[in-house]
Parts: C-alpha cells; sequence; structure tokens
C-alpha cells in the first residue's frame, strides 16, 4: 500500500522554487513521520486496551469468589467489582469488550487492527492473539 502511494506521489510535480530531490526528501519524511507516529498511537491504545482487559478479568475473577459463579454479563459487575466497565479504544472509537460464559469458564476479548482479536481463556488463564 506504501509503495501505491509513493508511486502515486510521483505524479505530484513540486512547487516552481523548490528542487525536485528536496520537495520528495521531505515528503517522504513527512510520510514516514506520519507512520511513525500512527505506530506509536497503536502502542499507546493498546497498552490502555491491555489493562482495561486485566481490570475486567481481575473484576470477573473477583465476581466468582464472591458468587460461586461468572458472571452473565460484563454489566452484572458494577458497582460492586467494577465502578464502570472499561471500553476498547480504537482509533477515536470505544468498542465494548466481548464476553461470554460456558459452565465454568468465560472468554473475554477484543478486536485489533488487521482483523486480528485478543482473547482471554480463563481455563488457561492467559491472553492470545486469534487471527
Amino acid at each position: 500500500m506504501l509503495l501505491s502511494i509513493l508511486l502515486g506521489l510521483v505524479s505530484i510535480s513540486p512547487p516552481k522554487n523548490v528542487a525536485s530531490e528536496q520537495f520528495f526528501a521531505w515528503l517522504l519524511l513527512l510520510l514516514f513521520v506520519g507512520y511513525v507516529s500512527g505506530q506509536a498511537l497503536d502502542s499507546f491504545l493498546e497498552r490502555g486496551n491491555a489493562r482495561a482487559g486485566d481490570q475486567l478479568v481481575a473484576a470477573i475473577e473477583k465476581f466468582r469468589v464472591a458468587r460461586s459463579r461468572y458472571p452473565e454479563k460484563l454489566s452484572d459487575l458494577v458497582p460492586d467489582f467494577i465502578e464502570v466497565i472499561p471500553f476498547v479504544k480504537e482509533g477515536f472509537e470505544n468498542i465494548p469488550f466481548g464476553y461470554s460464559v460456558w459452565n465454568d469458564s468465560f472468554t473475554l476479548g477484543y478486536r485489533r487492527p488487521a482483523m486480528m482479536y485478543y482473547q482471554y481463556d480463563s481455563r488457561k488463564k492467559k491472553w492470545r492473539l486469534r487471527d
């Protein structure tokens, strides 16, 4: 995709008072800075999503200890086990966590960019990346 964008930029002509090489060097620098800042934002949001997921897992486990079962839905955790149910941050969107209960286990998960999905499995007590 980046290659097609760069090839499309070749058809852009620089302003008359700027050398062609200088114009494209600045353009490439701008694209690089945009890419790096986008990656940094994704990483920042992902750390927040992981913390929110871990907080939910802890609240779900506390619920189980107190009530001898897992909650049927995440809203059952409020207010005794968590103040508010956090959302997954994806860009400027707030997306709810996915939650499912089966007998004596649960899964909690959230979508990531590129159609990947992080999922916590209570039987294995760990997060894993599903594609």
